[in-house]
C-alpha cells in the first residue's frame, strides 16, 4: 500500500504511514486473509474508544511572577480520521484481490462525517443586496466590476455570456 500511496496519492508517505500504524498495531500479525467486516467493525469501535494526548500538563511561568499549571488534553479520533485509517485497509484488500492474494474482500464500513459548509455562497436576502447595489452602481453588466466590487477578484470567472460565477 505504501509505494502505490507514495506515487498515487496526494497524501504523503508520512501520512500514510500515521494512519496505517493504527490499524496494524490492532490488527497484530493476522493475515489478511483472515480479516472480516466483523474485525474491521471492532477496529472502527477500538478507534472510536481511544484517547491520545494532544498536550501535556505542562506548569507556566508568567512575566508577574504566578505560576499556572495547564492541564493534559486528550482527544478522541474524528470520524474522518477513522475514515481515512479504514480507506487504507480498504485498498490493502483492493491490491491484495487484484494480486490474487485473496479470494473476498471484506465491506470495510464507513462513519458519517459532518457535512462541511459550502463556500463562495450566500443568502437570498445577502443576494438581493448585492444586486440592488450592483444596479445602483451600475456594474451588473460588467463581471470583472462587480467581482471587484465582492473582493473576488482571484475567483471571479465571467463565462462567455457574459454571466459571472464564482469558483469555489
Amino acid at each position: 500500500v505504501i509505494p502505490v500511496t507514495r506515487t498515487g496519492s496526494p497524501f504523503s508517505l508520512t501520512d500514510a504511514l500515521g494512519r496505517i500504524k493504527h490499524v496494524v498495531a490492532f490488527l497484530g500479525g493476522m493475515k489478511l486473509s483472515q480479516v472480516t467486516t466483523a474485525t474491521i467493525k471492532a477496529y472502527i469501535k477500538h478507534r472510536r474508544a481511544e484517547e491520545r494526548v494532544v498536550s501535556r500538563e505542562r506548569t507556566i511561568l508568567n512575566a508577574d511572577g504566578t505560576v499556572i499549571v495547564a492541564p493534559e488534553v486528550r482527544r478522541k479520533p474524528s470520524n474522518a480520521q477513522i475514515n481515512r485509517e479504514t480507506t487504507m485497509l480498504g485498498r490493502m484488500f483492493s491490491l491484495a484481490r487484484q494480486d490474487d492474494k485473496i479470494i473476498n474482500r471484506p465491506h470495510v464500513p464507513k462513519l458519517k462525517e459532518p457535512a462541511q459548509p459550502r463556500k463562495g455562497f450566500f443568502e437570498y436576502g445577502d443576494f438581493v443586496k448585492v444586486r440592488k447595489q450592483a444596479e445602483v452602481l451600475g456594474v451588473l453588466d460588467q463581471p470583472a466590476r462587480l467581482a471587484e466590487m465582492l473582493g473576488e477578484t482571484s475567483r471571479a470567472k465571467p463565462d462567455a455570456g457574459g454571466s459571472l460565477g464564482f469558483m469555489t
